[in-house]
């Protein structure tokens, strides 16, 4: 059986979002990030997340479950693997970076394999992009994902990761921080972004077809396109007697 994104892994690579710049200032500072740092992008997908940290000269490891997804990532070290079993040695993490995958793992032993990569110094960072849903354009996306798909509920946004992140005293959340950036978005691009999505997806291809006509209906009615983001970012380090 494949993985959900093993479907859409040119969608993904094509209409997902990046990440602001903004966001790596900060992890390279609150991290004490230097090029000989090693990265460790779990649930990397096709590297959306750490592609920049690539550009800017760090080394970056990028595990992902599925093949499909991680044979688009530009990360030159790849590994296929689960986040509860890295193929990593112990203590050679000094960032373990989780960018819009941790709500896909978000268990103990998870947070335990995350500890054994890190350095005693070590970071954890987990980061989502979650859409604003001010904007009309974007309150109607939202409308019609939940006509196609009512059961759909994103297990990301607005919600505080702290308790899961503490409740076993492995790790202790240092920082929560909240950055803003813009998409641009062409109708098109609304559809793709539609496509490279679980929940979407797993509508089933004849309905996809209708929402897709759907949501174009939609779209070039609208005075806006571009989609506004805001990225939140999680950051913990390991509790030194864990």
């Amino acid at each position: 059986m494949k993985l959900p994104f093993e479907y859409c892994a040119k969608d993904y690579a094509a209409y997902r979002p990046s990440y602001p710049p903004e966001l790596y200032d900060f992890l390279v500072e609150r991290c004490s990030l230097k090029p000989s740092s090693l990265i460790v992008d779990i649930g990397a997908g096709t590297g959306k997340g750490s592609t920049l940290f690539v550009d800017r000269g760090f080394r970056v490891v990028a595990i992902d479950a599925g093949e499909s997804m991680l044979r688009l990532a530009p990360q030159p070290e790849r590994a296929i693997a689960f986040a509860e079993d890295i193929p990593l040695n112990t203590s050679i993490a000094d960032l373990v970076l989780c960018p819009q995958s941790f709500h896909w793992f978000a268990t103990s032993n998870t947070l335990r394999e995350f500890r054994r990569i890190l350095k005693t110094m070590g970071k954890l960072a987990l980061a989502w992009n979650t859409r604003d849903i001010k904007p009309h354009h974007q309150k109607e996306f939202e409308r019609l994902v939940k006509r196609f798909n009512p059961e759909h509920d994103c297990a990301y946004r607005n919600k505080d990761w702290t308790l899961l992140l503490e409740k076993d005293n492995v790790f202790r959340t240092v920082g929560c921080e909240r950055f803003r950036h813009t998409q641009p978005m062409s109708c098109e691009d609304w559809k793709g972004l539609a496509r490279s999505t679980s929940y979407i997806r797993s509508i089933g291809e004849a309905r996809l077809q209708e929402f897709e006509e759907e949501l174009g209906r939609i779209m070039q009615d609208q005075l806006e396109l571009d989609m506004h983001y805001t990225t939140e970012i999680w950051l913990a380090e390991p509790v030194r007697d864990a």
